[in-house]
């Protein structure tokens, strides 16, 4: 939620808070046994996706495109689909 309100209020997602929580992220859900091969997929697959609006010029970037890691790898590949359609 952080994010989003410093990316609403400024256009900018600082690469400090995003590149941390993605590290904390991957941590906690190796901890838990929780990190899967389909939640890298569902990454890859997040990522594909936010770079056609990038390479056509609009209105995202590249912390978008982390941000968009970040949340696929929390939600996972069953979920990501209703990431995209929100």
């Amino acid at each position: 939620m952080v994010v989003s309100i410093i990316d609403w209020k400024k256009a900018y997602i600082p690469n400090r808070i995003i590149f941390s929580a993605l590290f904390v992220l991957g941590i906690m859900k190796y901890i838990e046994g929780d990190l899967h091969w389909h939640d890298l997929v569902a990454v890859l697959i997040i990522l594909s996706i936010f770079l056609i609006p990038i390479a056509l010029n609009m209105d995202f970037g590249g912390g978008d495109l982390r941000y968009g890691a970040f949340c696929a790898l929390f939600l996972g590949l069953p979920l990501i689909g209703w990431f995209l359609i929100i």
